[in-house]
């Protein structure tokens, strides 16, 4: 049986959808509870006002991503941890931690937006890339410093600058394997 989606319907598709699905799902399931309607000529002028709903959903969505993208961009986020020797964290920064960081200076965005290839484990100054919407994004600054308010260690000044956790912890281990 031809159906209609007139919403998102899990593991079967997109409001707007025609889809071809048992008789028996669609009379039993589908149709009483009102997520499709059986597809037909009528059908089709649905089919075309679902479309242009969905489209309007996507750029009001996308606008609203462009905004907060320019209002983000360029944003400096402080995010004070307790440290161990060497500027060590005691744990590490995540997307988590960042999400909660933005929502107290009143940026709210999901977590699994904020790209952050791995857990920030050292004091520094950090560039993190927000993939807020399909093809709009956004840079923000994490200054990770320490309780005193120090973002680097006396000994590794090279921390301060913008890098990726994974030069400086490839640095590291480069001048431990020298030593042997």
């Amino acid at each position: 049986m031809k159906v209609l989606l007139k919403q998102d319907v899990t593991n079967l598709g997109r409001a707007g959808d025609i889809k071809e699905v048992k008789t028996g799902y669609a009379r039993n399931f589908l149709i009483p509870n009102g997520f499709v309607i059986g597809a037909d000529a009528r059908s089709e002028k649905e089919q075309q006002f679902l479309d242009n709903m969905r489209k309007r959903k996507l750029e009001k969505r996308k606008k609203t991503a462009q905004e907060s993208a320019s209002s983000l961009n360029g944003k400096e986020v402080q995010i004070t941890v307790k440290t161990g020797a060497e500027g060590r964290l005691f744990g590490s920064v995540t997307n988590q931690t960042i999400q909660k960081a933005l929502e107290e200076i009143g940026h709210h965005l999901d977590r699994k937006s904020i790209d952050l290839s791995e857990p920030i484990r050292q004091l520094g100054k950090y560039t993190v890339q927000l993939k807020l919407h399909e093809g709009v994004a956004a840079a923000i600054t994490v200054l990770v410093q320490d309780e005193e308010g120090n973002i680097s260690v006396a000994s590794a000044p090279e921390a301060e600058e913008e890098s990726s956790p994974v030069e400086e912890s490839a640095a590291e281990t480069s001048s431990v394997s020298s030593d042997d």
